[in-house]
């Protein structure tokens, strides 16, 4: 028994050198996309993480001083980003900004609660403060933007 096989018989099941570049060329162009939408993405995750650390610090400032203010009997308001409040137990408590921070004491206890503030106020009037928060969001020039918190509070014990 013999065969016969023809050349249209047999298909060759090669790749030619110049299909494998080009497959590779897709390839690699696919790979560098993934890899670039990868790192854009982690950037914006982590510059939008900072952002939400310092707002969530400047809401949690003006927090803390309505909770000391609503026990307040005397708050004095110095120049130069300082804030003293006498409680109804006596002690003082001063807010103070300095190089961006701003730090609650107490007695021997320093707290800082918010970096990157850039304005800080309180301002009373009567039985009411209100209370000012301005901090800087952005890591460059041209994304740098400013965002002001500001609360009123009621003074219970003035």
């Amino acid at each position: 028994m013999s065969m016969n096989f023809s050349n249209k018989a047999i298909k060759k099941q090669s790749v030619t050198l110049m299909e494998l570049i080009v497959a590779m060329t897709i390839v690699g162009f696919v790979i560098a996309a993934v890899i670039t939408y990868n790192l854009i993405g982690e950037k914006f995750y982590h510059s939008t993480s900072r952002q939400a650390t310092v707002l969530n610090d400047a809401q949690y400032v003006i927090k803390r001083i309505g909770q000391d203010l609503k026990e307040a009997t005397n708050t004095t308001n110095t120049f130069g980003g300082q804030a003293i409040i006498t409680t109804l137990t006596g002690s003082t408590i001063t807010y103070s900004l300095n190089n961006g921070n701003i730090t609650r004491s107490q007695g021997s206890q320093d707290e800082v609660l918010a970096s990157n503030v850039r304005e800080f106020d309180i301002t009373t009037s009567g039985k009411t403060a209100k209370v000012t928060v301005s901090v800087e969001i952005g890591e460059t020039e041209k994304t740098r933007q400013e965002s002001t918190y500001v609360s009123t509070f009621y003074l219970r014990n003035k």
